[in-house]
């Protein structure tokens, strides 16, 4: 059993004698044409804990559904409690979704001004539970985005037509073997437009190169060349400025 403590940057999360300290950062999604921020995608980074030194990615790979859906939870609240001037995003498995007390918890919540993202579509897509759940979410105005997406990503293509996605998110690797591709970021709209109803994603921008590759009014971007992960506090300072339109010249 999980025990929650709040603390000012995010939660002390404990089980035993065991415990970890989670500080939560946001990361802009930004609109590519006019590099307005859309979203925050909700980061946790792992500052403390007791055992063997770890980093957040390995500390995240090894933890359960149970464990997910409580850090979840405390996102939520803990950005709802600040006031977050944007909509944020939260990852969860899809297999988290087939848990009736963790969707009702989702659903409590007064304002839906959170997006889920899946980052592991790990499980059957073709269940009546999980489509149930899922159509529950977006009738109270929760979206859904599929994280990761690149084309051999078999289990998240075998949901096209079965889960109406908002969004989809291309991973990093993408841009990563095709950068000189520069019809990509509309060939990848036009083939997965009719299983998104909102647009694309692309993640892992890093360079105004990469920037250009992907500009279109359809589409969003989120990677270091926006902004690195930081505090809410820290762009509420700095009054969400991005870099100019000017230094984003290719």
């Amino acid at each position: 059993m999980f025990q929650v403590e709040g603390v000012k940057s995010g939660i002390i999360v404990k089980k035993g004698s065991t415990y970890a300290e989670l500080d939560f950062l946001v990361q802009p999604i930004v609109d590519t044409y006019g590099l307005e921020i859309r979203y925050f995608e909700v980061l946790s980074r792992v500052s403390k804990h007791s055992g063997e030194q770890l980093d957040s990615e390995d500390f995240f790979s090894d933890i359960d559904d149970e464990f997910i859906k409580l850090v979840a939870l405390h996102q939520i609240y803990y950005f709802q409690r600040r006031n977050i001037e944007k909509p944020f995003c939260i990852n969860l498995t899809m297999s988290s979704l087939f848990d009736e007390v963790f969707v009702c918890r989702l659903l409590n919540f007064k304002v839906k001004n959170f997006t889920i993202e899946i980052n592991d579509v790990n499980h059957d897509v073709n269940c009546e539970v999980l489509h149930k759940n899922i159509a529950k979410l977006q009738k109270s105005g929760v979206k859904f985005w599929l994280d990761d997406y690149y084309h051999e990503y078999n289990n998240a293509n075998l949901s096209f037509g079965l889960i109406p996605w908002d969004r989809i998110k291309v991973d990093k690797s993408v841009l990563h073997y095709n950068s000189d591709d520069r019809s990509l970021a509309d060939s990848m709209y036009y083939v997965l437009k009719p299983f998104c109803k909102d647009g694309l994603v692309f993640e892992g921008i890093e360079s105004a190169f990469q920037h250009n590759l992907i500009k279109n009014n359809k589409v969003l971007g989120q990677g270091y060349y926006y902004s690195y992960p930081d505090t809410l506090e820290s762009f509420r300072e700095k009054k969400f400025y991005l870099i100019k339109e000017k230094d984003a010249a290719y």
